[in-house]
């Protein structure tokens, strides 16, 4: 299915946000959900289908999207892992200076490591 196609049918326009692909698609869910018509089957059937193209459009969407499982982005987390990152590699800065010995070394080097973890993942969230 053409991501154009896959707007259309969530009646969405492409610049919309994430909350609003979501919501459209929970509310096209209610509407088209096969139990609400248990009492005719043409309809219930006609229901599935409508269903399976609206879930299809919706994964559609979202994997053309940067953030591909469809949760929000985790804008602050990674503004907060920042002051971790530099707060590791200052103690280790620190711990080098004070005990220049292989023991400080080694926890300074896994302290780097601590640090360079927080600032891979503020890489990888933005």
């Amino acid at each position: 299915m053409r991501l154009d196609d896959c707007y259309r049918v969530l009646e969405i326009d492409p610049g919309a946000s994430a909350e609003e692909v979501r919501g459209a698609h929970r509310d096209l869910t209610k509407v088209w959900h096969p139990d609400r018509f248990a009492h005719d089957a043409a309809l219930r059937r006609k229901a599935e289908e409508k269903l399976k193209v609206i879930n299809e459009a919706y994964e559609t969407i979202l994997g053309s999207r940067p953030e591909r499982d469809g949760r929000r982005s985790r804008g602050g987390e990674t503004r907060r892992n920042g002051p971790y990152a530099l707060t590791f590699a200052l103690l280790a800065i620190v711990i080098l200076v004070r005990r220049p010995s292989p023991a400080g070394l080694v926890i300074a080097l896994a302290l780097f490591v601590v640090a360079f973890v927080f600032v891979a993942r503020m890489r990888v969230r933005r």
